[in-house]
């Protein structure tokens, strides 16, 4: 796979989760090279918008309606439910929330001006 391309990733939850949410879909982009051990590697890089947030839900290098509906089936969401997801948790709180909504806003606005 060509560095820099979208790549799906499947994130097993575990059992405790109901079947809607034991798997957890992120989408990321290939890492330059793969010339360490593949236990060595760091996880591939969310995809950023151009002001380096991490809001390119789909990779599709735009933030758009895609990006606002991912966005928004998370919203509301925090630790230890199945279905919270760290990438629309910009501040961190271990909850996605107004806060988050903000930032993503902003950033949303940006791309579509």
């Amino acid at each position: 796979m060509p560095a820099g391309e979208p790549v799906e990733i499947l994130e097993f939850r575990g059992n405790i989760c109901d079947a809607s949410n034991h798997l957890h879909r992120r989408m990321r982009r290939a890492p330059p090279e793969l010339e360490p051990a593949m236990t060595e590697l760091l996880p591939p890089g969310a995809c950023f918008s151009p002001d380096e947030v991490a809001a390119d839900f789909d990779c599709n290098d735009r933030i758009g309606l895609s990006d606002f509906g991912l966005f928004a089936d998370h919203y509301r969401r925090e630790q230890p439910d199945c279905a919270y997801s760290s990438d629309f948790d910009f501040d961190d709180n271990g909850r996605v929330g107004l806060s988050d909504f903000g930032l993503f806003a902003d950033v949303y606005r940006m791309e579509e001006e």
